[in-house]
């Protein structure tokens, strides 16, 4: 059932709202063209796959797009955080 599918849904939903973090702060700066180009290689990354896990999970493999796909992006910032920290 449904319950299968809330445990990859919340890690996801978790690592979309810690990455929001990093995200909005170049909204923030006004740094819009960094900006729609991390959220537009999220959406390519996410159709990527979904193409990949959907025919071999079905429905299960939204879930684990959507968490794999906003785990990626959270481990994107905090790398290029901590690189820019180091400067």
């Amino acid at each position: 059932g449904a319950r299968a599918f809330l445990g990859p849904q919340l890690l996801g939903d978790w690592a979309k709202f810690l990455s929001w973090l990093f995200i909005f702060q170049l909204a923030a700066k006004a740094r819009t063209g960094p900006y729609v180009a991390v959220q537009a290689a999220s959406a390519a990354v996410f159709a990527a796959l979904l193409v990949g896990l959907l025919p071999r999970y079905g429905l299960e493999g939204a879930v684990l797009a959507h968490a794999a796909r906003y785990g990626l992006l959270l481990l994107a910032c905090v790398v290029f955080h901590l690189m820019r920290n180091e400067k």
